[in-house]
């Protein structure tokens, strides 16, 4: 991809449905960071407690939810759709087989921004969801900070350009007349309709 997208590298311990250090050291004070304003590629190494990648199914079909809160009785606020997932632009060590598997997903969207406000941070929920063989199961839940941040990131408005007078902006302020001799001659006021000017040909 040309876009330059932030990445985040997570190890899932899905036995105990906790995100680890590489090592498989798990800590409550272990943050996993998101950034709104712009997307993302999340990176999963999906292991067993003994640290041995899961082997997922070839023809699984994956989904990534973030929320606020907890519960599937509501939209998440972003979410990545399996057409999202494993894509070797993203991650070129992408493999199924050997538990490695990767998203992208856009981090600017109303519900994001919404929730964070003009908050420097909140607190959000992600769950990541296999279906196989016809069974949809959620493989981890996991708590995620996500930062806001300053600026625009809609598409820059184009910087104004050199503004020229044109003839229909003088046309209120110029009187084309003949005089008593037959000749052209021409009358310049101001805004208020002061005469300023009078020209007339010698």
């Amino acid at each position: 991809m040309g876009l330059k997208k932030r990445i985040s590298t997570q190890y899932l311990n899905v036995d105990d449905g906790v995100v680890t250090n590489e090592a498989g050291v798990w800590s409550q004070a272990r943050e996993v960071l998101a950034f709104a304003g712009g997307w993302m590629v999340f990176r999963f190494y999906v292991r067993d407690r003994g640290l041995d990648a899961l082997a997922l199914d070839g023809t699984a079909t994956y989904y990534l939810g973030i929320d606020s809160t907890l519960g599937s009785d509501h939209a998440d606020l972003a979410s990545a759709e399996n057409s999202a997932f494993n894509d070797t632009d993203d991650w070129s060590e992408v493999d199924v087989a050997q538990g490695k598997i990767c998203c992208r997903i856009n981090l600017n969207t109303s519900g994001i921004n919404d929730a964070l406000g003009t908050d420097e941070e909140a607190q959000m929920y992600a769950t990541l969801i296999v279906t196989s063989g016809g069974y949809k199961s959620p493989l981890i839940t996991f708590p995620l900070t996500i930062r806001n941040f300053a600026g625009d990131t809609d598409s820059p408005d184009t910087e104004a350009g050199p503004t020229y007078v044109t003839a229909a902006m003088l046309a209120g302020y110029i009187d084309q007349y003949t005089d008593g001799d037959g000749k052209k001659c021409v009358r310049i006021f101001n805004a208020d309709g002061v005469l300023l000017l009078d020209l007339k040909p010698e």
